[in-house]
This record gives structure tokens, C-alpha cells and sequence, in this order.
């Protein structure tokens, strides 16, 4: 017998020791294949800040714990600082990217890449270790060992679990303090409690919704507590002042202290200092003119951002209220949003269950099902396991159904550890029932690997395969359900074996053509700002042309009629890279694309102070294109810089009437920005 048990846990060792070398194989191999994404040289350039400085008006988008872990090795490799001093860079989300940029490519990009990746990936797999320790915890060994099998070969974990962004980090912790609460919930010691708090702390210190954990801790309390007092208690037993006293006292007064306890660990990721920026120095806008600018200017219309974020000024640091902010105008605000071949000019409610489906393995998906089945069972045996694995799930999914911010299925990252545990126990519990539910589990865990398997390494743009897989999935679905801007080695690979020189491309992202070997010139969008191949578009284009599949959906540029690149919906590539990118052939007539070219050149050329070159582009951009807003805004923006105001209001004016003739939610943005410009353009000085 005692052979046998030790052999039983040899077993589960040397499978969890090999599975998790398999998930370090696939994360390293993936990370590899990926060029800098379009947030990476943003995070990282913060991160390094924060380290050099304690200057947390950079990116204050995002928490800085991720961060800080991220680029922890660039302490003792000490980077060339771009050439300014600490505090010195004017705040803001266009800022923050350029400098990010110029901070990378300043230095060894790839090496800075890989070592901050590998961090990032650190992440994952503390992920993948709760998930095995917390389902066998609650399950078994045998559910433990699925659990683990369902999140390694995971698409959508393997496609940001070594990428330097946040979802990942946010979803690790949640998880974690989740788990926490649960073990503290059977054993309720202080060491349980400190456990739980710190994770919490970790949680809401990585990414702004860490602070659904807060409710979701609360539901979990009250739920667990009324769930045991009635399965435990006697038939028309207890006074319910008796009751209640002791849900304080077990439940309410324990989950205080542990957020009272995550909270002072936020803190201490700011240094304990309520500015953002080191002392001296400010944010470029307050976070009331911030809010303010929002509400008139945006047209954001939200109780959180009007009357909760300005009253917690002292509870939590300027710099994490900053990125609450700027998350609730992104997420009340909205942005276009691409969906099953529609663009919308806003989020629309059942975005991320259509996107659940598209990107989860049909494997998955099945798994799911049988918690139907299984159900019954598990909520006789395991009530609190349920409990604490469905909640969170819920709280982060129904939030997600009111965001009008709908770029990646990455958003709702949290819920799929806490799906994948309990489907795995779940199958377990009815494999262990029958023999004929194993082969049925183990056929689905199969068909789960082998479709993650087939998608290598295109895991970012994965979709099962009802949809097509990962080379169908643009058809459907945009942004980082797609591309992340990471596939030029993609395209310098597929170049180079063509022997193709002459190209245009369009990519989603900020990294630098040169850097990657891409040759190709540089169609308008964020790359014109950081490389040196955008050039004017003749009309028409000739050549091969490489576009973004995001570029492509009009998610940026808005439905065909205003996307320069919509006429290309219609034609066959000759090549398609990963789902993410596109190659066209051929002569094409892109009038929209040629007058775009022009504003973004009048754009480049007034960020580098020549005015006059400037405005003669802006001009030529309206005059090719006197309908689109953006070129009238570019002008305007031109004629400001060059204090020829009454001809700048004029045309902000313009850009205005124009976006609201049609549809505003295409133009939010350019909106935005338009009429605050000539708000402080009209502003008595």
C-alpha cells in the first residue's frame, strides 16, 4: 500500500514537473516568434522609470507592480536613459509611447525584450502552480493534473503569458487571493489572513480591475457564511441578531482587515507618496481637469468618474486614481468595436461571450458542459468549492457585459483559471463515477491539446475550428484577439524568402521597420511617429502591400466608407501571415489612403517644429479629402501651432460638424480631442 501511494506521487510529480517545462517550451517559442507589441515598449519605459525615479505619472494607466517585476533585470543592466532627467517628460498616453519607444530602440531592443519577457512569463507559471495546488486542494490529484493539462494548452494564457503587459499578472493574483480566501474560509488563522491580503494587495497593485476582487471577496464572505449556516444549523434554529453578529464577526470584520491590509500594500508600491510624480513636479493635467475635460469635452457620462473617483483622493495615490480614471472613460466612453464582420461604433453587451466562443478550443468548450451534467453532484459535495469558483467568474464576466471597451478577449483573462478548475472537477467527478465519462473526458482534454497544438505558434489570432482557426479569426474578430503589432519577424521572414524590396505596409503597433528587417514603407498610423519609412501614398499603389488585419476591420479608422483600407475587404490576399497580417498584390486605387498620408505628414512634420512644410500638407490633405474629419482636425491643429487662430477655430469647427453629420461613436477620440482643442482655443486667458 505504501508503495503504492509513493508511486501514485511520483506519478503526479514528474507529470506536473513535465507539464510545466512544456508551458516554459511554449511560452519561450511564442515570445521568440513575437516582435515588440504595441503596449510593451510603453510598459517597459515605465517600469524602468519607476525604478530610476519613483515617477509614477508615467503610464499611470496601469499599477506599477507588473511593472516594477518586469523590468526588474534593467536595474543591474542600467540602460541608456533617453537623454533626460527624472520628472522631466511632459505626462500623457501619446507621450508615454514615444518615449517608450525612443528608450527601446536607444538600447539593445531584443535583448531588453527578452530579458523583461521572461519575467512576465514568471507570472504564468506561479498561475499554472495555484491552479494545480488549488484544484487538487479541492478536487484531487486526478482534476488537479486536468486543470493543469486545460491551462497549459490554453491559447489565449499562451498568447500574453510572456508578453510585458498586465492581464496576465492581474489574472495570477486574482486567482490567488481568491484561493486565499477560500483556504482562509476552512482554516481562519492569521497566517491565512495575511496570505489572502497580500495576494489581494498583488492583485490590485497589477492591473485597475484587481479592484473587482473587493465585491467579489464580499459576495464570497456572505455566500459561504449563509451556506454553511443553513446546511449546518438545526431546522428553525438561531436568532438572526445571533446570526448576524457572527457573519460580522467571522466574515465582515476578517475581509476589513485583509483589505484594509491590500490596500496599504498599494500603497506601498507608490512609496507611500500620494503624487504621482517625484516632488517638484506635477501631471500635465490634474485629475479634476482630467475628469472634467472628459465629461464636457468626451461626452463621458459615468457616476464613477464624476462623483466616486474625485472623493477618494485621500484613500488611495494620485497616480492609481489617474488610471482609475482614464480605465472608466475607456470603458464608459468606448471605442469601435469589430464583431463577427460588423464594426460598431461602440462596445456592444455580448462582445466577449461571442469572443469566449470564437477563441476558446472546442475541447474547452465541451469540458464546460459537462459541469451541467455534474452539477447536481458538485453542489451536494462541494458547495463552497463551487462557490468559490463560480463567483469570481460571474462578478468579472458580468462586468464585462457593461464595458463599452471591447479590443481582446485578454480583458476577461481572470475568469479562465477559475473555469478551468472547476470544469476539470466537474469531469473529474463524473469520470470517477463511470468508466465510459473518462474516455469522454480524456477524448475532450485531447481534442483541447491537439487544437492548441495545430495552432502553433499562432495562439494570439487563434479561433477553434468551427471558425476557421487563426487564419480565419480576422473575419470575426479584431485588435488583440489578433494582432498585438508583434508580427514583423512574420513579415521580414516572408519578405526575405520572396526576395521583396519594395512594399508598403501597414501594422498595428509602434516597433521599429528597421530594427526587424521590414523594408517596406510605412502607410499612415502610430508607426509614422516612430519610423523612418512613412511616405506619402501615391494613389494609385502599386506593389505588395502588407496590412494589419486590425488596420483592415476599420476598428481605427472606422466602416468602409471612412476606413482607407475597406476597398481591400473585397479582394483575395495572395498570402495570409498568422491571421495577422495580409499580403496584397497588385494596383490599387486608395484616394482615402493618399489624402491620410498627407494629414499624418503634416502631423509628423509639426511635431518636429516645421510649420510652414506643415500646413501645406494639411492643406493638400483637405483638398483631397474635404469630408473626412481627421484632415480638417490636422489643419486645425497646424493653424494653431502657427497662432493663426480664428483660421484653427474654423477649422475645428469643420472637423466637428463633419464627425457629428454621421455616426460621433466613429469619431470619440478625434471628437474629444477636437473640441477640447478649440474649448482652450475659445478660454479666456
Amino acid at each position: 500500500m505504501r508503495s503504492r501511494i509513493v508511486s501514485k506521487r511520483y506519478f503526479e510529480v514528474v507529470s506536473v514537473a513535465f507539464l510545466l517545462l512544456v508551458l516554459v517550451a511554449e511560452l519561450g517559442f511564442f515570445a521568440r516568434r513575437q516582435s515588440q507589441t504595441i503596449d510593451e515598449a510603453d510598459h517597459i519605459f515605465a517600469g524602468y522609470r519607476y525604478w530610476q525615479c519613483g515617477d509614477f505619472g508615467v503610464n499611470p494607466e496601469h499599477p506599477p507592480f507588473a511593472k516594477l517585476v518586469d523590468t526588474l533585470p534593467l536595474v543591474f543592466d542600467r540602460p541608456k536613459n533617453p537623454g533626460a532627467p527624472c520628472a522631466s517628460y511632459k505626462t500623457g498616453q501619446s507621450a508615454d509611447f514615444l518615449h517608450g519607444h525612443d528608450f527601446l530602440y536607444s538600447n539593445d531592443a531584443g535583448k531588453i525584450l527578452a530579458e523583461t519577457r521572461f519575467f512576465a512569463a514568471s507570472f504564468t507559471l506561479l498561475l499554472a502552480v495555484f491552479v494545480f495546488v488549488a484544484a487538487r486542494k479541492m478536487f484531487g490529484g486526478g482534476a488537479a493534473l486536468l486543470a493543469l493539462v486545460l491551462l497549459v494548452f490554453e491559447p489565449t494564457i499562451l498568447a500574453h503569458g510572456a508578453i510585458v503587459t498586465t492581464d496576465l499578472p492581474v489574472t495570477c493574483w486574482a486567482f490567488a487571493a481568491v484561493y486565499a480566501f477560500y483556504r482562509y474560509t476552512q482554516q481562519p488563522t492569521l497566517t491565512q489572513m495575511i496570505i489572502c491580503a497580500l495576494a489581494t494587495g498583488l492583485a490590485l497593485a497589477a492591473k485597475h480591475s484587481g479592484i473587482l476582487l473587493l465585491p467579489t471577496l464580499a459576495i464570497l464572505a456572505m455566500a459561504d457564511f449563509w451556506t454553511r449556516r443553513r446546511t449546518h444549523a438545526p431546522a428553525g434554529s438561531g436568532d438572526p441578531r445571533s446570526e448576524w453578529k457572527e457573519l460580522l464577526i467571522s466574515r465582515a470584520v476578517p475581509l476589513a482587515v485583509i483589505v484594509a491590509l491590500a490596500i496599504t500594500i498599494l500603497w506601498g508600491f507608490y512609496l507611500f507618496r500620494y503624487s504621482a510624480r517625484p516632488p517638484g513636479h506635477e501631471m500635465s493635467d490634474s485629475i479634476s481637469a482630467y475628469i472634467q475635460d472628459a465629461i464636457q469635452n468626451g461626452g463621458v457620462h459615468s457616476v464613477l468618474l464624476s462623483k466616486v473617483i474625485p472623493r477618494l483622493t485621500s484613500l488611495l495615490p494620485e497616480s492609481y486614481l489617474y488610471g482609475m480614471a482614464n480605465v472608466t472613460i475607456a470603458s464608459a466612453g468606448g471605442r469601435q468595436t469589430f464583431l463577427l464582420g460588423h464594426l460598431y461604433p461602440t462596445g456592444q453587451w455580448f462582445y466577449f461571450p461571442v469572443a469566449f466562443v470564437i477563441k476558446s478550443t472546442l475541447g474547452f468548450l465541451l469540458l464546460l458542459l459537462l459541469v451541467v451534467v455534474a452539477g447536481p453532484y458538485l453542489w451536494h459535495e462541494k458547495k463552497r468549492e463551487t462557490l468559490f469558483l463560480t463567483v469570481p467568474a460571474a462578478v468579472f464576466f458580468s462586468v464585462s457585459l457593461t464595458s463599452r471597451l471591447n479590443i481582446g478577449i485578454r480583458h476577461i483573462l481572470p475568469i479562465f483559471p477559475f473555469l478551468i478548475v472547476f470544469a476539470a472537477g466537474a469531469a473529474w467527478r463524473l469520470a470517477g463515477r463511470k468508466r465510459a465519462w473518462m474516455y469522454v473526458v480524456v477524448a475532450l482534454a485531447a481534442l483541447h491539446c491537439v487544437s492548441s497544438l495545430k495552432a502553433f505558434p499562432n495562439y494570439l489570432s487563434y479561433s477553434n475550428e468551427i471558425w476557421g482557426g487563426p487564419q480565419e479569426t480576422y473575419r470575426y474578430l479584431s485588435a488583440s484577439n489578433v494582432d498585438t503589432g508583434g508580427g514583423h519577424i512574420d513579415e521580414r521572414n516572408y519578405l526575405a524568402r520572396n526576395r521583396i524590396t519594395d512594399c508598403w505596409i501597414a501594422s498595428f503597433g509602434t516597433a521599429d521597420l528597421d530594427y526587424y528587417d521590414v523594408p517596406c514603407k510605412s502607410f499612415p498610423g502610430a508607426s509614422a511617429f516612430t519610423s523612418n519609412r512613412f511616405a506619402i501614398v501615391p494613389s494609385p499603389v502599386e506593389g505588395t502591400l502588407l496590412i494589419s488585419t486590425s488596420q483592415l476591420s476599420g476598428m481605427i479608422w472606422g466602416p468602409p466608407e471612412l476606413n482607407p483600407y475597406g476597398p481591400l475587404w473585397h479582394v483575395k490576399p495572395v498570402a495570409n501571415l498568422g491571421g495577422h497580417t495580409l499580403i496584397f498584390q497588385g494596383r490599387f486605387d486608395l484616394p482615402p489612403l493618399s489624402a491620410a498620408s498627407h494629414s499624418t505628414e503634416a502631423q509628423v512634420l509639426a511635431s518636429q517644429g516645421r510649420l510652414d512644410e506643415a500646413l501645406a500638407e494639411a492643406r493638400t490633405a483637405v483638398e483631397m479629402a474635404p469630408q473626412r474629419m481627421q484632415c480638417h482636425l490636422t489643419l486645425a491643429q497646424v493653424l494653431a501651432k502657427r497662432k493663426q487662430l480664428p483660421q484653427a477655430r474654423a477649422e475645428y469647427r469643420e472637423a466637428i460638424r463633419l464627425a457629428e453629420l454621421g455616426e460621433p461613436g466613429y469619431y470619440r477620440i478625434p471628437l474629444w480631442t477636437a473640441r477640447s482643442e478649440l474649448s482652450a482655443l475659445e478660454s479666456p486667458r
